[in-house]
Formats: C-alpha cells, sequence, structure tokens
C-alpha cells in the first residue's frame, strides 16, 4: 500500500518530469564488503559446469554455483546501501531480499518468479533442472549479475543528483527556472532523500528503513531521475515515472 508521501512524490514528478534539466550531481566510492569470492566467482564455476551436465553432480554443481552467485550479489548490493545488517539483525530472507529488488525497479517479477521457481525445485524439492531449465537460468542470473553491478552506483558515484526546473514563458527560446530538485541516497542513515523547491513552494521527502517498501519506491525513482539527463534512458525515465 502506497505512502501517503510516496503518492505526494508520484504526483510531484509526473507535473514537473518534463521540466527537469540536470544541473549538477555528486559522487564518492562506494563501499562494497571485503569478500574472499565474489558473485562472477561463482558465475564461473557455474559456468565451468555448464558445458558437461551429463552427470548430477555437474546439475548440482552449476545449480548451486548460480545460487551463491545470486545470494552473493545481493548481499554486495544490499552492503553498498548500508541495508545489509539491517536485513540480518530483522531475519529477513531471500524472499524479502528479491521483493526489495523487484520493487527497486531493477529487475522484472517474471525474471525473479523463474529464478526462484528454479532454484527451489533443488533447494526445497530435492528435484533436478532439466537441462534446458538450467541455461535459461545462468542467462537471467548472468543479467541479474550485471544489473545490481551497476545499480551500486546508487549509493557511488551517482548518490545525489540535482536538477533545475523550468518553465517556458513567451517566446523564450530557453525555460526559465521556476525551481529545484534534489534526490540524494544517505548510505549513513540509510535513506533516500528528495527536496523540492518551486515558486516559493518546499517540499522534502524522506524514506528509510523504517518502512523498506517505501524506500524501494524512492531507490526507484532516484534510479529514474539518474536517467533523466540521457538522451534514450531519459525518454524511457520520464515514461517510467509517467507510469508511476
Amino acid at each position: 500500500m502506497p505512502t501517503e508521501q510516496a503518492n505526494d512524490l508520484r504526483a510531484l514528478l509526473k507535473e514537473n518530469v518534463y521540466n527537469l534539466t540536470v544541473c549538477g550531481g555528486i559522487g564518492k566510492i562506494v563501499n562494497l564488503p571485503e569478500y574472499e569470492i565474489h558473485p562472477r566467482d561463482f558465475l564461473q564455476f557455474a559456468e565451468e559446469e555448464i558445458d558437461d551436465l551429463k552427470s548430477t553432480k555437474s546439475i548440482i554443481n552449476c545449480v548451486s554455483n548460480l545460487k551463491r552467485a545470486i545470494d552473493c550479489q545481493i548481499d554486495v548490493f544490499l552492503f553498498s546501501l548500508n541495508l545489509q545488517k539491517h536485513y540480518k539483525d530483522k531475519r529477513l530472507g531471500i524472499d524479502r531480499k528479491l521483493g526489495f529488488i523487484e520493487r527497486c525497479g531493477l529487475f522484472s517479477k517474471t525474471s525473479l518468479s523463474t529464478i526462484n521457481t528454479i532454484r527451489n525445485k533443488l533447494e526445497h524439492h530435492y528435484q533436478l533442472p532439466e537441462i534446458d531449465h538450467i541455461h535459461v537460468y545462468f542467462d537471467l542470473v548472468t543479467a541479474f549479475i550485471a544489473v545490481l553491478e551497476n545499480a551500486i552506483s546508487i549509493a557511488g558515484n551517482n548518490y545525489e543528483v540535482e536538477f533545475e526546473i523550468g518553465e517556458w514563458q513567451g517566446d523564450n527560446d530557453e525555460p526559465t527556472k521556476v525551481g529545484s530538485l534534489t534526490s540524494t541516497y544517505i548510505e549513513e542513515k540509510p535513506q533516500v532523500r528528495i527536496s523540492y523547491s518551486k515558486s516559493g513552494v518546499e517540499k522534502e521527502f524522506i524514506a528509510s528503513v523504517d518502512n523498506l517498501e517505501e524506500l524501494a519506491f524512492f531507490v526507484k525513482v532516484h534510479s529514474l531521475l539518474l536517467n533523466v539527463s540521457k538522451t534514450y534512458h531519459g525518454q524511457y525515465a520520464n515514461n517510467e515515472i509517467e507510469k508511476l
């Protein structure tokens, strides 16, 4: 159920999305865990098995390493956002983690459902997946890791983005600045803060771990705003903001 704050932010963005012009941003080196084995190591282990899936051992090794690759990449992503400790302290498992990623708009619900179905077949029902399904699983996990690797920048080199809000007035060739909007991922809290000012009206929206569903929505908004300045992705981001 969307919060009142989320609904207010959604309405504000839809009203102004085509009037936003990026005017600045701040980045930093993202914090990452010091693991000895990394997601792409597990992916490589799985790839070494996938060319020879004739034995039960190879199938189990392949699927198990793909599962580890997912789990490891999720933990790296949550660590980068300073959320891993919260999930650990609250004992929130893989389903809750995947749900957060889905609500962040980072990976489709259908793809995540397929990943869960294949991994659960072996892990909970002790059934071997079909060979074709393993190849699908491998491709989905590879894409999943790439997406989350890119999303790590949310709390790193893209942790803050600033916009001018402009409006066309009269016969002016350029829009006149009438306001500003700033989106910031604050790792230390952790929280997303979106500040808005237009024509004397000022608003501030803050989402934190107190409401993970709302925080995921704000992370999604922050990610979409990061893409507004890019030609192709900007149009996509605008369309997605309109559909919020």
